[in-house]
């Protein structure tokens, strides 16, 4: 097995993870407060990480243009996915947002990049797996009718800032450390947060109430610095194998949050699933 799908499957346990975590977060104390402490904490881990691994060699302006357009789109990214998570179920939101390892194998395959037939015809598995997840109300919930679509707008505008983010984050992964790839959002979120503060944005004081908030700071460094190391060897692959995060988080949300999910949305989550199966079958 490839070195692009064993990371991108690592990436998605994380991910996937993070996306419950995040979601409680939310819930709790709100997707601004929420981002906020996600960028604080990563930024804590990803120094120290980063300054481990060393000063990159010969770093280049273009390097340093894809780490900062990684950085903006992956903190404008969980400003969107967070706020859907405030209207909708997690296995909803993240099997929508977990689309964008197929839209960031797009953009690697219109920028050149030559993955096999069978990946290819992943990404289409994968989009069919999506519209029936994000066209179906969730079991239990109130997302019937015009109200179930701002969450999926909200997930979409997400999945596509966040393929944007693998993209640049590829790009960048083979002229610094996987560590320094994780460092350029946690940068920018925090130049956003204290822009934030005049205008009333105040992540509040450490606390029982931030400990999901924190975890999904750790998972989401990790994460990034996973999907790094496997886009060295392919960005489309390990993109679309790091898609399986949507899966991780539906199931855990059913067994920690009790959501249920209709029929349509289980089909959706296997089409995304069989997707990834193609990939592998690819490597």
């Amino acid at each position: 097995m490839s070195t692009a799908l064993i990371f991108g499957a690592l990436t998605a346990l994380a991910w996937g993870t993070g996306s419950l975590l995040s979601a409680r977060s939310s819930r709790t104390i709100g997707p601004l407060v929420t981002v906020a402490w996600v960028v604080l904490v990563g930024l804590s881990l990803a120094i120290p990480i980063a300054a481990f691994a060393g000063w990159p060699q010969d770093l280049e302006a273009s390097t340093v243009g894809w780490l900062f357009l990684a950085g903006l789109t992956n903190v404008l990214g969980f400003g969107f996915v967070y706020a859907a998570f405030t209207r909708g179920s997690v296995g909803v939101v993240t099997a929508i947002v977990s689309t964008e390892g197929a839209l960031a194998a797009c953009i690697a395959i219109a920028a050149g990049e030559r993955p096999s037939n069978l990946t290819i015809a992943a990404l289409f598995v994968v989009a069919a797996g999506a519209a029936l997840v994000s066209a179906t109300p969730s079991a239990g919930t109130d997302e019937a009718g015009s109200s179930r679509w701002p969450v999926v707008l909200l997930a979409f505008a997400a999945a596509a800032l966040f393929s944007v983010t693998l993209f640049a984050s590829g790009q960048a992964s083979d002229a610094v450390p996987a560590a320094w790839v994780a460092l350029p959002a946690r940068v920018v979120g925090v130049v956003l947060l204290l822009g934030a503060l005049p205008f009333g944005l105040r992540p509040g004081r450490p606390g029982g109430r931030m400990k999901f908030a924190a975890a999904a700071g750790v998972t989401e460094v990790v994460g990034l610095m996973l999907f790094a190391v496997g886009a060295r060897d392919s960005i489309a692959i390990t993109s679309v194998a790091a898609s399986q995060f949507g899966a991780v988080a539906a199931i855990g949300a059913f067994f920690l949050y009790k959501e249920r999910l209709v029929r349509r949305q289980i089909l959706g989550i296997a089409l995304i699933a069989v997707g990834v199966a193609l990939v592998v079958g690819a490597g």
